[in-house]
């Protein structure tokens, strides 16, 4: 099943940076690959960082203190949900978060996603937390 998002080059999935395989192409990407990546860049980009838009990313102060499970859930899908929409990906009814884990410095998430139309799509990514987190 492929969910229809659009198109965008293809980032390494370790540095951020545009891929470019070994022929020199910058392959593109689409549906719910697209939408993972955008979703995995904007939960690395503490809110504010952005210049052309600093209500972007994730809202990393937020949780300056211990912050619970729920708390870290609520802003996670957050961030998702505004993601999506403000990239245009408006095909998306209902997001919602069926696993998040803490392990070993990552957060790992599982996100499904619902058309307008009634089709699901489930992604899974980590992201690399940058402090120590409550997740119980």
């Amino acid at each position: 099943m492929q969910l229809d998002f659009g198109k965008t080059p293809l980032r390494n999935p370790r540095t951020g940076d545009l891929y470019v395989d070994e022929d020199g192409n910058i392959p593109m990407i689409e549906g719910s690959e697209l939408a993972t990546q955008e979703c995995i860049v904007a939960l690395e980009t503490v809110r504010g960082e952005e210049v052309f838009d600093d209500s972007y990313g994730f809202p990393l102060y937020d949780l300056i203190k211990n912050p619970t499970r729920l708390e870290i859930e609520s802003l996670v899908k957050t961030c998702v949900l505004s993601t999506l929409d403000t990239q245009h990906i408006n095909t998306i009814e209902k997001a919602s978060i069926a696993d998040m884990r803490y392990e070993d410095g990552t957060i790992t998430v599982r996100v499904i996603l619902t058309t307008i139309n009634g089709m699901t799509s489930d992604m899974t990514f980590g992201v690399d937390s940058p402090f120590q987190m409550n997740m119980e």
